[in-house]
């Protein structure tokens, strides 16, 4: 389990707003966001590039400056890229209270060799993230889980994971998160015999046709 430390930025007010203002802010190496206040109103703020991509690294509880007016404790809500260069084009901050149960995602890390793999079996993780629930003092970024139990054929649940305490799962607590398995080397040999089957069945298909020509050029 990994604790969110403290990270703390410092943003600028936007005075200017609008599309040309953005366009005008990303030439500056800056990125145009919204902090939105908790029963205040939404402040409009920018980030430089750097900052901007620590927050995205970040997927924990954030401590804000606001250009030495106020600080807030927010989290990410929501990232807008560009569809194609996939720069980051804005970005909505959340400001949240010690007390404010929250969303965020934690990352599912695996820890050690399966007992399965001893037998020729292989380790397969399905969900690399799982949203939770819990206070901002409680927010993990990663959950590390020792897999070292899981024998071939078996599948370890979301319910099974160490979750912390404060930290609830909000997903389906049967979603399978990790399993080990045999390769599925037999269907692969299947799927080589079926095309040399269908490799020949092309050959006698023609054997067959040119038979029949010949037989028409007698007559």
């Amino acid at each position: 389990m990994s604790k969110n430390k403290d990270f703390t930025i410092t943003v600028e007010k936007r005075e200017s707003l609008g599309k040309g203002a953005n366009r005008a802010l990303r030439r500056e190496g800056k990125v145009p966001s919204v902090l939105y206040g908790f029963g205040a109103p939404a402040v409009s703020v920018a980030l430089t590039d750097e900052t901007c991509l620590s927050v995205l690294s970040h997927s924990g509880m954030i401590s804000v400056d606001i250009a030495g007016d106020r600080t807030a404790s927010v989290i990410l809500k929501e990232v807008q890229r560009h569809p194609v260069s996939g720069r980051t084009l804005h970005l909505d901050l959340q400001e949240v209270r010690a007390d404010q149960v929250v969303l965020t995602m934690v990352t599912i890390e695996p820890h050690g060799e399966p007992v399965g793999t001893q037998t020729g079996g292989q380790l397969e993780q399905m969900v690399h993230e799982i949203e939770v629930r819990c206070l901002p003092a409680d927010m993990i970024d990663t959950l590390v889980v020792d897999v070292s139990d899981i024998e071939l054929d078996s599948t370890m649940h979301a319910n099974e994971l160490p979750w912390p305490e404060g930290v609830d799962p909000t997903s389906d607590l049967d979603l399978s998160v990790f399993q080990v398995r045999m390769a599925n080397i037999d269907a692969e040999e299947e799927e080589e015999v079926e095309g040399e089957e269908g490799e020949e069945g092309e050959e006698g298909e023609a054997t067959e046709g040119e038979g029949e020509a010949e037989t028409e050029a007698a007559e």
